[in-house]
């Protein structure tokens, strides 16, 4: 599934990135989100399509249609 903004309280392992340039990319690896990784979908503005999410207890914000490339499996979902 595509890592979207109705992951909002869940937590979500990275199952495959399908980005074709390598500058984004990068710029993924350097916060951690590679294939594999286990994120926390904090918050979700609908407003503003953000979601706010934890990478290795790090708080980033990504605008949703940037998550359009990354497919994801949910692992769990927090009280």
């Amino acid at each position: 599934m595509i890592l979207t903004g109705k992951f909002k309280g869940k937590t979500v392992q990275i199952e495959q990135i399908n980005f074709q340039d390598p500058h984004i990319l990068h710029k993924l690896d350097n916060i951690g989100l590679t294939v594999g990784a286990i994120i926390k979908v904090l918050d979700f503005n609908t407003d503003k399509k953000l979601l706010y999410l934890n990478i290795y207890n790090v708080d980033y914000v990504l605008r949703e249609s940037d998550c359009y490339g990354i497919e994801v499996k949910e692992i769990s979902e927090e009280n």
